[in-house]
């Protein structure tokens, strides 16, 4: 028997945020898929991308600790690490590189010194000079200070680097502050030329980054240049079976049990069963369905959001005093978790777009459409309709770009998955995201794909009528 206290809470399903998790934990409980794979090959640069809550940092993170603990030379950078590098507002683009260039190289320089040289050899003032001399600079100070490594692993660090002089940086968080600005949109693009340029210099210097999917997004479509770091991105998405593996390993070890390969969600299912009823006690289309079928419908495929949702009712079960979670739960905090999550994407989008909550409010569907089986359903002329009788009660403007359209809105509430797009396949519905199938969105093609304001949203939208929900939505399918 678990008992759902806040402490126990945490350690079962883990931190939201990767970087305040203990690693000894994130260890234990990290499940590695094939973007990890693709993370940790020996190519110079892999830029990592996703939404927020898709867990970029957990893998940032493992990779960074499996390089400590295998003895190679590793540094991990932060915002706040590189907050005064390349901060002109009005500097041209190659200039900004340079900065970007020199300005990693003396950070990565000053953090090896600190993390594997003694005081006594480095001097708090001493710098790399610029990008070209950087790996001499590390060679130079590594060789004074070879007999001075304190500790067996920073001894073998030392050692390997002198031998191979690999380096790999670990640059996490990019985004924040990102205002969606055009010089926030230069400043990112310099920064990916910079470490094109840094990591093909000597081949030596690897460079691992995290950066979400709409920066990136903006970044890409506006600076040609960075076509060549295209082949470099690696898109984290998540299927609703691997969401639901996370879930079950993070269980299984704080159970102290070992979890293995399981090929049908349904078997996967079984290890929720100590910590939530299997089946969902609801009415309408959700009467008697599987729990984790429920469980993953609400999620927007990011791992975070199952671990939002689990917490908050193991929270509402414990205040009730129970130590399981039940259907009633999970339908107490179904409105205070989706409004939790309409105001995620409020706050992580308005730099775009800054009327973002009169777009998505505006989605609500109205007295006529609450009266439709499909109120949430929208085939593409519905769609554009639906958009054009909210822009004709509120004016929209993108930060970085002048021209806004019912089409140019609908592309943005894709992008933000605000909207997935959706077929009735023959047994059960197909859900796209935009991170799956960015192409689906386009107004010279139809793919037979209708749009759906996602099931995380409803209860949002639509407070008080929690029936209407049940009655109206198909949850997710899973084997």
């Amino acid at each position: 028997m678990i008992q759902l206290d806040d402490m126990s809470i945490q350690e079962l399903f883990g931190v939201e945020d990767a970087e305040n998790e203990d690693p000894a934990r994130l260890k234990q409980y990290f499940w590695r898929n094939r973007a990890y794979d693709n993370l940790v090959v020996g190519l110079p640069i892999r830029v990592l991308v996703g939404h927020k809550g898709v867990g970029k940092s957990a893998l940032l993170k493992m990779a960074y600790m499996e390089d400590q603990s295998e003895g190679r030379i590793a540094v991990w950078l932060q915002p706040n690490d590189l907050k005064e590098i390349a901060s002109s507002r009005n500097a041209e683009m190659n200039t900004l590189i340079e900065e970007w260039k020199n300005g990693i190289a003396n950070v990565i320089f000053r953090k090896i010194c600190k993390d594997y040289v003694s005081s006594k050899t480095r001097s708090d003032n001493i710098i790399a000079g610029s990008a070209e001399s950087l790996l001499s600079s590390v060679v130079d100070i590594f060789s004074k200070a070879q007999s001075e490594a304190s500790g067996i692993m920073q001894k073998s660090a030392v050692n390997k680097f002198l031998q191979n002089n690999a380096i790999t940086v670990y640059i996490d968080d990019l985004d924040r502050g990102w205002e969606a600005q055009r010089t926030d949109i230069r400043r990112i693009s310099a920064l990916l030329n910079a470490v094109r340029d840094l990591a093909g210099h000597r081949r030596s210097i690897n460079f691992r980054l995290g950066l979400r999917s709409d920066v990136y997004f903006l970044v890409r479509t506006s600076d040609e240049s960075t076509d060549k770091i295209e082949q470099n991105i690696l898109w984290l998405t998540w299927t609703s079976h691997e969401i639901l593996a996370v879930i079950a390993k993070r269980i299984e070890t704080f159970l102290g049990r070992e979890i293995g390969e399981y090929k049908r969600s349904s078997d996967l299912a079984r290890f929720l069963d100590p910590v939530i009823e299997s089946r969902f006690h609801g009415e309408g289309k959700w009467r008697d369905t599987p729990m984790h079928r429920v469980l993953l419908s609400l999620t927007r495929r990011r791992p975070r959001d199952l671990v939002k949702l689990l917490s908050a009712a193991a929270r509402q079960a414990h205040g009730d005093r129970r130590t399981l979670i039940t259907t009633t739960d999970l339908r107490n905090i179904f409105e205070s978790y989706s409004g939790e999550r309409l105001q995620d994407i409020i706050n992580e989008f308005r730099s775009e777009l800054p009327e973002i909550d009169r777009l998505l409010y505006g989605m609500r569907p109205t007295t006529k459409e609450r009266r439709e089986a499909g109120s949430y359903l929208y085939s593409n002329d519905r769609l554009t309709t639906k958009i054009r009788n909210i822009m004709s009660q509120a004016t929209f403007h993108f930060t970085n770009r002048s021209h806004v359209s019912a089409l140019s809105l609908a592309e943005f509430l894709y992008k933000i998955d605000f909207i997935t797009a959706r077929r009735d396949g023959d047994q059960h519905v197909i859900r796209r995201y935009f991170d799956q199938s960015r192409h689906l969105q386009n107004q010279f093609v139809d793919f037979g794909f209708h749009w759906e304001v996602h099931p995380a949203y409803r209860w949002a939208l639509q407070p008080g009528e929690e029936r209407t929900i049940f009655e109206k939505l198909d949850v997710d399918h899973t084997d």
